[in-house]
């Protein structure tokens, strides 16, 4: 594969000039936008991580109260 400038040819090997290439042509547009999104998908999943924690945490609330309620009710019987 090579990266072909009218003037200029770069072997794949070359990586660093291609790269320095890009960033001086500002061909780097793309390649900075899917950082940005793998960023935002990886707060996104923090974000449901932490949501779904919080139900849990609800859920296993409830269900010690509905736990203490039988308890309360089995010993009055």
């Amino acid at each position: 594969m090579s990266f072909r400038y009218p003037w200029i040819c770069i072997d794949s090997a070359d990586s660093r000039a291609e790269k320095y290439l890009k960033k001086l042509l500002g061909k780097t547009d793309i390649e900075d936008a899917l950082k940005r999104l793998d960023k935002l998908t990886q707060e996104e999943v923090r974000m449901a991580t932490a949501q779904l924690l919080t139900l849990t945490h609800g859920v296993d609330c409830n269900v010690k109260d509905i736990g203490d309620t039988v308890r309360v009710v089995h010993e009055g019987a």
